[in-house]
């Protein structure tokens, strides 16, 4: 109805992007939403897939805990997950955010932050 009418789909949500294929949306959002959102715990994030546009429960799920920040493109779904210490991980999904493996780099990194690069070609820089 070009927005004459809203209805609520989910609360204390941090991040939304479309998702790599039609009707996919990927967001992250803190597990309980209770008190001020600005002052929630980020390890209380998670990252969730809808298949439906957030249309129906039925077809949201959980993907990541502790989610705390990603980004979706033509390559693939990237998420930083927080570990112990204050460092991360990093997880990636080639299949619409259906599943995700750790990603793994030549050595042991303690990072805090990630920057993801993509090109058109499939090639990925992280830093």
């Amino acid at each position: 109805d070009f927005g004459t009418s809203w209805k609520l789909a989910v609360s204390y949500v941090q991040q939304f992007d479309w998702g790599p294929h039609d009707e996919t949306v990927i967001y992250s959002a803190y597990e309980k939403a209770d008190g001020h959102q600005f002052l929630q715990d980020t390890g209380r994030l998670n990252v969730y897939r809808s298949t439906d546009m957030l249309k129906t429960e039925r077809n949201t799920r959980l993907v990541v805990h502790k989610g705390v920040g990603f980004k979706v493109s033509k390559s693939g779904v990237y998420v930083a997950v927080a570990s112990d210490g204050g460092t991360m991980e990093l997880f990636v999904s080639r299949d619409d955010a259906r599943s995700f493996l750790p990603a793994v780099f030549p050595q042991l990194l303690s990072q805090t932050r990630y920057t993801i690069m993509d090109q058109d070609d499939g090639t990925v820089f992280v830093s």
